[in-house]
């Protein structure tokens, strides 16, 4: 965001196997403690890496899935098209019921919570292993997400409209810095901050919205 760079070329990468079978990955997840990554994508299948091998797991889901997201020490949550929803424990995976058709495009955690959201504004949540469906937050389809402080932002797609769930009811964040542009991405970090992605990077702060500059981005590191 906020403009071209050139990347330095990195001789480490290299062709991993095509174990894929021709299946297009969406999502992953590296589990730092574990030293493992997991990758989903089409048919409902989960790919892990351990210990410089690849493993191919069923989900029992044949939906494409979209995202997925690790909640606890070798614990993960992937969500889907249809609705399609797993969760994984080790190397086991099995399919859970999300109470939702729309289709899934991102999942986050927050501790042992996780946050989906997806077409037609479509929110869900997973507490003690149970989803359970937010009023919609809009007709449009949702592009990304962010929890802070116990609130959940969501980013709508075709707008700069950014929409929050205070836990009883959803308002709207008002963007003014970019009402022309689309919002397409959210993130949070430790500094307590949303960040905004635009066709620039935003910060909201106490006394509003802040655009990022490329001279406050170090983006060959």
């Amino acid at each position: 965001p906020g403009g071209s760079h050139d990347w330095p070329a990195d001789p480490g990468w290299r062709i991993v196997p095509d174990l894929f079978n021709g299946r297009r990955l969406q999502d992953g997840v590296w589990d730092v403690a574990a030293s493992r990554v997991v990758l989903v994508g089409r048919e409902g299948v989960v790919f892990e890496h351990r210990a410089g091998s690849w493993t191919k797991h069923e989900t029992g889901l044949t939906s494409t899935l979209r995202s997925v997201a690790q909640l606890g020490p070798d614990e993960y949550v992937a969500v889907g098209t249809g609705g399609g929803v797993c969760h994984g424990q080790g190397s086991l995976w099995r399919p859970e019921d999300s109470g939702s058709e729309a289709n899934l495009t991102l999942v986050l955690a927050s501790g042992e919570v996780a946050w989906a959201v997806g077409s037609r504004g479509a929110v869900l949540r997973r507490q003690a292993g149970v989803w359970t469906s937010l009023p919609p937050a809009g007709s449009d389809d949702l592009l990304g997400a962010a929890v802070l402080h116990d609130s959940v932002f969501v980013a709508c797609a075709d707008t700069s409209l950014i929409r929050v769930w205070d836990g009883d009811s959803w308002g709207s964040v008002a963007p003014a810095k970019w009402e022309h542009e689309e919002t397409y991405g959210l993130v949070t970090n430790g500094d307590g901050h949303l960040y905004a992605l635009a066709d620039s990077m935003y910060v909201r702060e106490a006394t509003g919205w802040r655009t990022i500059s490329d001279s406050h981005l170090d983006l060959a590191r």
